[in-house]
């Protein structure tokens, strides 16, 4: 089996931190987005992994390196924004048709045993996983039977048709139905606004010619997709792990109320920390109360009290009390 990741999109709903970094390479729950969505799908053994990108390789290129140098990795890259399904034509060369292809954009975070039994999936032209929810106008709709088969796809409906939204994650158990169904669209000019090729379309194009599309429900999708989202998967992702140990040296005259992510290189000075904070690497915080926020690498921030709160990486922030959204390279100083 082969995985295409797509990594092209601008993120603009995280801007601005989505101004200086890739969207999948944005931090959360003590590691990037990315990070999160691999130790989830290696566990299915892909061969080869194909990340499709626009923008920020070097970022990409080297997180990966230096924390997942063991996979089969292959870099795309999307030179024109015409939507996900452009994205995924773009791997054809490197996929192998004869084989299962796994699909997975990098903006959610699913359940940690949502592909345990891959392996078994084989009667449906194609899976997909679904999750009940309420805001219905944000995302793909379908409805199915009890068997989970499905009998429609309703791309952001303004009326409520259902309550199952797909979370962005597809296993084709051939290669060659993927890129038959979105050479199809192309084919039958079902593209989308201003000619994007979905693979939404292509679900659609297969319910038309009736195609076994299964629905999976899965118990967990973490979105990152907004600030306010990304900040209740930081909660999320915190509740599952312990306060990270931290050399003694890094944590001087301080309070640390867990579940939080302290990375072994970050300081904390005469500061409370917690809960539901996630501290990178090189980040340092000193005479300050964090809690609820998402703190990137090599931050600094010093006599503030911050919840609810996105610093981005290099930030540096002293002197008063805010509610922040500081995107990469900024500093804020509040001069008395």
């Amino acid at each position: 089996m082969d995985v295409i990741i797509p990594l092209a999109g601008r993120g603009t709903r995280l801007r601005p931190h989505t101004y200086a970094k890739p969207k999948p390479m944005v931090y959360v729950g003590g590691k990037p987005v990315l990070g999160h969505i691999i130790d989830r799908v290696r566990k299915a053994n892909p061969n080869k992994w194909i990340f499709v990108y626009s923008h920020g390789l070097e970022e990409i290129q080297e997180y990966l390196n230096e924390e997942y140098s063991d996979l089969n990795m292959v870099f795309v890259k999307q030179e024109e924004m015409k939507g996900d399904g452009a994205a995924l034509q773009l791997a054809k060369d490197e996929v192998n048709l004869s084989q299962p292809v796994l699909i997975d954009f990098s903006d959610t975070i699913f359940d940690e045993h949502a592909l345990d039994d891959l392996e078994k999936l084989d009667k449906a032209d194609a899976y997909v996983w679904v999750k009940k929810i309420q805001d219905y106008k944000r995302f793909g709709i379908l409805t199915f039977d009890e068997s989970g088969k499905v009998s429609a796809w309703y791309e952001k409906p303004e009326n409520p048709v259902g309550d199952r939204a797909w979370i962005g994650l597809a296993y084709f158990p051939s290669g060659k139905t993927l890129f038959k169904y979105l050479d199809k669209v192309v084919e039958n000019e079902r593209t989308s606004k201003g000619g994007e090729i979905r693979l939404a379309d292509a679900f659609a194009q297969m319910l038309d010619e009736k195609k076994y599309l299964h629905a999976i429900d899965t118990k967990e999708w973490l979105d990152c997709g907004t600030i306010s989202n990304l900040l209740e998967t930081n909660k999320a992702l915190l509740d599952k792990i312990e306060c990270q140990q931290v050399p003694e040296e890094s944590i001087q005259q301080s309070v640390i109320i867990p579940p939080v992510f302290i990375a072994k290189s970050a300081k904390i000075r005469n500061a409370i920390v917690g809960p539901y904070v996630s501290v990178a690497s090189g980040a340092e915080i000193k005479g300050s109360v964090v809690k609820y926020s998402i703190i990137d690498q090599d931050a600094y921030i010093e006599n503030m009290t911050l919840e609810k709160s996105l610093i981005g990486k290099n930030a540096l922030i002293r002197d008063n009390i805010r509610r922040l959204n500081v995107s990469d390279h900024s500093e804020i100083d509040f001069e008395h």
